[in-house]
This record gives C-alpha cells, structure tokens and sequence, in this order.
C-alpha cells in the first residue's frame, strides 16, 4: 500500500529502483507486478534498476521472472509445463501469468498450467488427502474469479513456502475491472462503492445466476481457508480491502491515494493441519 501510495503520486517516468533488493515475500512483489502493469496500460513509462552485484537478489529476480512474468503466450503448452517441473523441487513459484480471456487455445493452457501448479504444491507441501483437495480448490476458486470477471488478459499467480515457519504465502492477482465495476456490469447486485462489492464477494452475493454459477464461490474459499485452514484473507480492490483471519474480519475503507486498479489477493495457509478438518465440511 505504502509503493501504491507513492506510485500514484507521480508524474512522468516511473523509476523503481531494487539495488537494495533482497529476497521478499510474493504477497509484495505480486502485488507490485499487477499494479506496474496497470500503470502500463495507462500509458506510464516504468524504468527498474536492477541489482548489480548481489547474487542472491539477481538469483531470485531471475528465478522468479521478475519484472516481466513466465509469459503463458510466449510458449507452448509443453514448453511452459517443462519450464515449471524444475520448481517441484523448490520452495516457491515463480510469476506465472495466466490467461484471464476465454477461448479454446486459453482453455487448454489453463488445463495444463493448472494441473502443473497443483503438482508443484503437492510436491513442495507434502500434501494429501483432505489438505491437498483444499489448497487445490482456494486456487482454483480465486483464479477462476479473475477469469470468469476480472475483463483483463491475464491474471498472475506466484508462492513461497516457507519450511521453517510451516506456511505457505500465494498472491493471485489481476489488473482488470475489480469487484465493484464487475457487479455493475453484471446488473445484478448493485453496490454502491468498493467497500460494498467486497462484502458482495465475500459473503456469497454471484455476479451469475443460480443456474450458471460456477462451484461454490468465493465465500466457500473464504470459510474453507481461515476456519477450516486457519489461515489469512486479504483481498484488494479500487479503493477498499477486506481482511480476516481467526480472531477478526473487517472492510475498510481507502483513500483515493490507495487505488489499486483490478483484484489483488493474498493468501497464508499455514501447513501444520489438524486431523478434525473435512473439506466436505466446507462443500456441502
């Protein structure tokens, strides 16, 4: 919030320096990818001074894509798969854009990019069972949404699991529509600002009709995630946020300053899990 602040403060060429840079969280440096790239978009020229001689920070910027993203268009589907097999063995995923427009080429790419991400997490995580089903499902939920709504060519994904702390941090983001102009369009449900379209989305008002809706929706996600997971909401969009974890759940309200064009999401799953959780607890 503090690097959206400052950004939409300036004028002219936008210069985003990372000599000091040092390995950081996804929930960060996805959340900064989306938003450079809307300011793209705008028309905003962005410059980035890269790291020179610190070579761990090189490795990372490099090993995560950074600043432009594992590119789904400039691949093909086996070609993209391959490239991603190499962090089975790792502890974190790199940029991965994804396609957010429909169609049968996209459609197919999205298959196979997904059926390798939840691959590469059950590998990272140990996961099964009851557990692996979960983390599946809260991905396939959020990314869904900026597919199915977010009017934006791609949306992107990126993760860190961290061993020694038994979690794992995903940033799911797009910078497209955002919730509130989503509703609208839709004609509804008819919010009145941002913070009234993430209570919407939250607490389980669809953009669809019952009879196309698509799973279980946001909400589902949501309980699943920090009842059921104990884990961490933050979810981001225009000039709102919403956060939850065990012990609260609040929306709040932003100043114009903190504008973030699109969805921006982040998401902590702790991986130490209890033996009473039941996914279809949370399904049916």
């Amino acid at each position: 919030m503090n690097f959206i602040s400052q950004v939409n403060s300036l004028t002219g060429t936008i210069v985003i320096d990372l000599r000091d840079f040092m390995n950081t969280s996804p929930l960060l440096i996805g959340g900064i990818f989306c938003y450079v790239n809307a300011k793209k978009e705008e028309g905003k020229k962005i410059e980035y001074i890269l790291p020179e001689s610190k070579e761990d920070a090189i490795n990372y910027i490099n090993n995560i894509f950074f600043p432009n993203g594992l590119d789904y268009e400039k691949y093909k589907n086996e070609e993209l798969v391959e490239r991603l097999k190499a962090y089975r063995e790792n502890t974190f995923i790199p940029i991965i854009k994804f396609p957010a427009l429909i169609t049968e080429k996209n459609n197919n790419m999205l298959e196979k990019l997904f059926s390798e991400i939840n691959l590469i997490l059950k590998k990272q995580l140990k996961l099964k069972g009851d557990y692996l089903e979960a983390v599946q499902f809260i991905i396939a939920e959020f990314t869904q949404n900026i597919i199915d709504h977010s009017d934006s060519k791609f949306g992107i994904l990126i993760s860190r699991f961290y061993p020694q702390n038994n979690y794992i941090d995903l940033c799911i983001a797009d910078s497209g529509k955002g919730f509130l102009k989503s509703y609208l369009d839709a004609d509804k449900h008819h919010p009145k600002n941002d913070e009234e379209s993430l209570n919407y989305a939250v607490f389980g008002k669809s953009t669809k009709d019952p009879s196309e809706s698509r799973g279980f929706g946001i909400s589902t996600s949501r309980k699943m995630l920090v009842q059921g997971l104990n884990g961490k909401l933050f979810m981001m969009s225009g000039n709102a946020f919403f956060n939850q974890n065990k012990d609260k759940q609040e929306i709040i309200k932003l100043t114009k300053k903190y504008y973030y064009k699109g969805c921006y999401i982040a998401i902590r799953i702790p991986i130490l899990f209890g033996p009473q959780f039941k996914y279809y607890n949370f399904t049916e």
